[in-house]
Formats: structure tokens, sequence, C-alpha cells
């Protein structure tokens, strides 16, 4: 859901690629836009480490398989999730201004104290602390199946697969998280703590503003991997795309119905 609400922005930021001076929307579309925007980016990058969380523990502990799956643990843990992401970023609706000058229109962050906390505490929980995590557990993962190599000769074909496969798919989204985020990480870093001259601060800032846009790398990644690493996601996701079908199949059903009705 985060990833889809997030591409949603992505006509808008094509719009500012080409057209950089004047933002659209005027002042409370700036704010609820970049307030969205972190909202559902640091929503999308807690789900990936959560996700990671579950296949690492299904690796090393597959006991405990039965207790993540539970649907109501599931809505739980998302529900956490979307609420720690929430409480990060509803304070920037109050941080996030308009500048007009005449012909030029620039949504930004007014920077005090407070802000440059703020987004430096959003850096930690949003990107180091996840991508820590999963790479720590990636190493952990691949780790045991080197020291259990033996025993795994001996183990089930497919219990050796289904881990290789799962230590695989970590790596992919530790890979496409590091490529996706690293920038706006970077960018973010800048607005708090600009150490360059001004001319050279604002050539770096532009070439880093633009690869931010790499995060939406991931909104198409994601769903990828998450139907590579879960069948559930695969099955919920062949129902979502079997909906309107079904849906379409019954109005033409109780069209047809209606009209035999009217004629007898």
């Amino acid at each position: 859901m985060a990833d889809l609400l997030t591409a949603l922005f992505i006509p808008l930021d094509i719009y500012i690629i080409f057209v950089p001076d004047f933002y659209p929307l005027g002042e409370v579309g700036c704010r609820i836009h970049y307030v969205l925007w972190d909202i559902l980016s640091n929503c999308s990058l807690l789900i990936i480490t959560a996700f990671t969380i579950e296949r690492y523990i299904i690796v090393m502990k597959p006991f405990f398989r039965q207790k993540l799956t539970l649907n109501s643990r599931v809505f739980k843990i998302v529900g956490v999730i979307w609420l720690i992401s929430l409480s990060f970023c509803i304070p920037d609706v109050f941080y996030i201004d308009l500048l007009e000058r005449k012909e030029y229109v620039f949504c930004y962050y007014s920077l005090t104290k407070i802000v440059s906390i703020v987004v430096a505490i959003e850096v930690f929980v949003f990107f180091l602390i996840p991508m820590t995590t999963i790479l720590i557990m990636y190493i952990k993962i691949m780790i045991k199946l080197k020291t259990a190599q033996k025993k795994l000769r001996g183990s089930p074909v497919v219990g050796k697969q289904n881990r290789d496969k799962a230590a695989k798919m970590i790596a992919a989204v530790a890979a496409s998280f590091f490529l996706s985020w690293t920038p706006y990480c970077i960018f973010r870093i800048m607005t708090v703590f600009p150490k360059f001259k001004y001319e050279d601060y604002y050539n770096v800032w532009k070439i880093v503003n633009y690869l931010c846009y790499n995060g939406y790398m991931s909104t198409a990644a994601n769903p990828i991997l998450y139907s590579l690493m879960s069948r559930k996601f695969r099955q919920a996701f062949k129902d979502l795309l079997k909906t309107p079908r079904v849906l379409s199949g019954n109005s033409i059903t109780q069209k047809t119905t209606s009209t035999h009705d009217s004629i007898v």
C-alpha cells in the first residue's frame, strides 16, 4: 500500500525535475506533498525491515513460522509501523514553507535547530537502523549457511533451496534498499549540516536532489521482491488482479438477468 501511494507522486516529481523553479501546488499543497511523501517513504522503509526480520526468523528459527504468519500479528506490526511514521512526520507540517520571489516559487524546509534535530533522528531511525539491521541479518544468515553446509548436504533438498532462496532475497533487499535510499539520506544530512561554500553546496545539492528520485526504484522493486519471497503476497496480488474481472462478470450477469426478467 505504501509503495502504491508513493508511486502516485511520480508525475508531480517529474514536473518538478523539468520545472524546478516553480512549485505548482501552492503553500497547502507544498506541506501536504512533502509530509505525505515522508510518511509513505518512511513507512515503506520500516516495512522492508520488518519483512527482512520475518525472513531471517524463518531461516534461523523455523519453529516460529506459524506464530509470525498470524494475520492479527501482521496487522498489529503494520499498524505500529504506520503510527511510528506518522508520529515522526506530522511535525514537518510546521517546518515546510513556500518561498515566492517574482517568477520563482520553491517548496523547502525552514531550517531551525529543532528541525535539524528532527531530521537527524529521522535519518537514524528510518535509514541507519534499518540498513544496519538488514546487513547484520544477511551476514548472520550467510555465516549460518556456510557453517552448516555439511549438515545441509544430508538434509532435504527443498529445505536447502528455501534457505538459499531466502538468503539471496535478503541480499537483493539490502542492495535495493541501499541503492534506492542512500541519496535521499545524503540529501537530508546535507540540509542539516551544510559545510560547503555556497556555490559548491548548491551544485552538489542539485545532483543529490535528482538522485533522491532513486527512492521510486524501491516502489517498483519492493513488490517484485515481496512476490519472490512470499507465497501469500503472490496470492494476494493475484486476487487483487482478479477482483475487477469478477466484479465486471457479476455486473454483466446482473444486467443479463434484469434484461431477461424485463422481457419475461
